[in-house]
């Protein structure tokens, strides 16, 4: 993962994709296949010159956020049979701001197995294409009280850090060394599944900012805790980051 940021500092940055289910009628119920998952790939320049990682989290009611290096894209997939569509909203690093820019992606998949398609600009330009491949790690089941418990990151240097608790009942709270605090929510999305929704508003920084948002809890090792990875964003910016368990 590049470019990881702080919850409780500014910004991030990232790239592409999502899915929803459903059912049908007339007697026989038939499922919707879901493209909901943990997603691995890369996203490449139309003439396949450039190809760069990407990483991203589509839940079951079809929110995704996916980054990469170079942008941070969210949206909603609407699913049809094997294909998907959506439109794009993409955060594009813009100096120490972000560049916001509309578009749409298509394509096709294979239920927890494979995305790939295109992205569009808003005036129908083919921007890039995407192959994804899926994370079983996405199957682990959520429960609030499975993440309840402190998490905390420290950077490199050990000069700043973070410390966030999460309660039985979801409640979320968290300061940093330079004072900032942290209040929200984290809830189920399907119980089945690792997607968690995370509402945060960050007050006494800089600029205070209310974030919405997707986390994936990934379970420890033997010698390793576990951690969130959380996907957010409040309408200007984006946010990425990770909060190892204590």
């Amino acid at each position: 993962m590049t470019n990881v940021k702080y919850l409780l500092a500014v910004g991030s940055l990232l790239y592409t994709l999502v899915g929803c289910g459903g059912g049908g009628g007339g007697g026989e119920v038939i499922a919707e296949k879901s493209i909901g998952g943990i997603w691995n790939g890369n996203v490449s320049s139309v003439d396949g010159t450039t190809s760069i990682p990407s990483t991203g989290v589509v839940a079951e009611d079809g929110r995704f956020f996916f980054f990469s290096p170079l942008e941070f894209d969210v949206g909603t997939f609407i699913t049809s049979e094997n294909s998907f569509t959506s439109d794009l909203k993409a955060y594009v690093p813009f100096g120490e701001a972000f560049a916001i820019v509309n578009g749409e992606i298509s394509g096709s998949f294979i239920e927890r197995e494979q995305i790939s398609g295109t992205s569009r600009f808003e005036d129908g330009t083919s921007a890039s294409t995407f192959l994804y491949n899926y994370d079983p790690t996405y199957e682990t089941p959520s429960s609030l009280s499975s993440i309840a418990g402190l998490y905390g990151v420290t950077d490199e240097e050990g000069a700043y850090t973070e410390t966030f608790t999460i309660d039985a009942a979801g409640a979320v709270t968290g300061f940093n060394t330079d004072g900032c605090v942290a209040n929200g929510e984290i809830k189920l999305v399907d119980s089945r599944y690792t997607i968690y929704d995370i509402q945060l508003t960050v007050t006494a920084c800089e600029t205070d900012r209310n974030l919405s948002g997707l986390a994936a809890y990934q379970p420890g090792g033997e010698n390793d805790s576990g951690s969130l990875l959380i996907f957010a964003d409040d309408g200007s910016e984006p946010f990425i980051g990770v909060l190892i368990g204590q």
